[in-house]
């Protein structure tokens, strides 16, 4: 005698399905994320360095993990950064800052 079918779970095509499209939304949040993570350090540094001229003070810009860079971004009271340095993003983008007024090039 043959056991009665249960229709209580899913199928492997039904779940691979699934997966498929979680992957294919993942992805595609993956590359707005990594943009903002660039405009907003751009944003920072440039408050960084308005907050280090307004208030005369030193101020340092911590930034992100996901950023390879030199060494945290410093201003002095004058809004002049104190080392010269790239910062290189996950998605091949670039900033760069000039010593002395701490100009941003992309």
């Amino acid at each position: 005698m043959d056991k009665p079918r249960s229709d209580k779970g899913f199928t492997l095509i039904e779940m691979m399905l699934v997966f498929l499209l979680l992957s294919v939304f993942g992805s595609s949040v993956a590359k707005p994320v990594r943009a903002f993570l660039y405009q907003e350090t751009q944003n920072k540094i440039i408050h960084a360095q308005t907050t280090a001229l307004f208030l005369r003070t030193t101020t340092r810009l911590r930034l992100d993990p996901g950023i390879d860079c030199f060494n945290d971004v410093f201003f002095n009271a004058k809004g002049n950064v104190n080392t010269a340095q790239t910062l290189t993003f996950a998605n091949g983008r670039e900033i760069v800052i000039g010593i002395g007024p701490g100009r941003i090039h992309d």
